[in-house]
C-alpha cells in the first residue's frame, strides 16, 4: 500500500522546474535570458543551462561540454528532476568550445564561458561569431587575473569586428572575485581599431553597481602586480610596458570610485 502510495505522487506530483543558482551564475542568467538559442560552453553541472532551459521564452539551449564524464555526472543527472518541456529545450554535445555548432551548421544568439581561463576562452573564440548568428558573448574568466584578462579583452575586440564592451559586473563568492563582461555586436557601429591598448574608455564601469567590490578587487590586483614587478614576464615575454599601463589603468579606475571605500 505504502508503495503504491509513493507511486501515485511521484506520478500525480509534477516534476520541477526551480533551480538554485549561486551569485555569479545568477549574474549570467539575468545577462542573457532574453535570448532565444544559448550555448553554454564548459557547463559542468549544467545548472546554469538547466535555469534557462526553464525559461519558456528560451528555444534552445546547447550545453557543450568536451568531457563525456562532467556531462554524465553533470545536465544529464541533473536533468532527470525536470519535465519534458525543459528537457525539449536542451541540446548537449560532447566536444571542444563551439565546435559541435559550426560542425552542424547551427546558430546561436549568445554565448556563454564562464569558469574557464582566459587562454581557452581566446582560443574559443577564435571563430567567426557573426557567421554563427551570434549577438552577444558573456564571459566570466576564472582565474579572475586582471594580468590575464586584459590581453583577453583586446584579443577579442582585434578579433572581431564591430564588438564592443556593452555591461560589465562583479561579484565577491567563497572568497574568489568574478567579473562578468558583455560583448555584443554592434553591426552600425564603425569597424574596431584595437592596434593600441585598450583605455578607460572601452570599459563600462559605470554599470558595475558594487563599487566597493570593484575597489577591493582592483586593490587585490595590484598588490599581486606589484609583487611581481621585477622580472615581470608574461608567456616569455617581459612585460614591463604591460606592467605599467596596468597599473595606469588601476590608477584610472581608482580615481572613479567615491572617496569613502572603507
Amino acid at each position: 500500500m505504502l508503495s503504491l502510495l509513493v507511486v501515485l505522487l511521484f506520478v500525480i506530483l509534477p516534476m520541477t522546474r526551480s533551480v538554485s543558482l549561486s551569485s555569479r551564475l545568477n549574474r549570467i542568467y539575468s545577462l542573457c535570458k532574453n535570448s532565444k538559442i544559448i550555448a553554454d560552453i564548459g557547463s559542468d553541472h549544467g545548472l546554469l543551462a538547466l535555469k534557462l532551459a526553464s525559461n519558456e521564452h528560451v528555444n534552445h539551449v546547447y550545453c557543450i561540454d568536451n568531457s563525456m564524464l562532467a556531462l554524465k555526472n553533470g545536465i544529464y543527472q541533473n536533468m532527470q528532476k525536470f519535465d519534458n518541456d525543459v528537457k525539449n529545450r536542451l541540446e548537449i554535445r560532447n566536444g571542444d568550445g563551439l565546435s559541435p555548432i559550426v560542425k552542424e551548421k547551427q546558430k546561436v544568439e549568445t554565448v556563454i564561458l564562464a569558469g574557464l581561463g582566459a587562454h581557452t576562452i581566446n582560443s574559443i573564440l577564435n571563430v567567426d561569431l557573426v557567421a554563427l548568428g551570434c549577438k552577444q558573448v558573456i564571459i566570466q574568466p576564472f582565474p579572475c587575473n586582471f594580468k590575464d584578462i586584459l590581453p583577453l579583452y583586446q584579443s577579442i575586440l582585434n578579433q572581431h569586428s564591430k564588438w564592443s564592451i556593452s555591461d560589465m559586473a562583479i561579484d565577491y563568492e567563497k572568497r574568489q572575485f568574478y567579473l562578468t563582461s558583455v560583448f555584443s555586436h554592434v553591426p552600425e557601429q564603425a569597424s574596431n581599431n584595437h592596434e593600441n591598448l585598450l583605455t578607460l574608455n572601452d570599459f563600462p564601469l559605470h554599470k558595475i553597481e558594487d563599487k566597493s567590490i570593484l575597489f577591493k578587487y582592483l586593490k587585490k590586483q595590484q598588490d599581486l602586480l606589484t609583487v611581481k614587478r621585477q622580472g615581470f614576464v608574461h608567456d616569455g615575454v617581459d612585460g614591463t610596458a604591460e606592467y605599467k599601463y596596468l597599473l595606469l589603468i588601476l590608477k584610472q579606475i581608482e580615481g572613479m570610485l567615491p572617496t569613502d571605500r572603507t
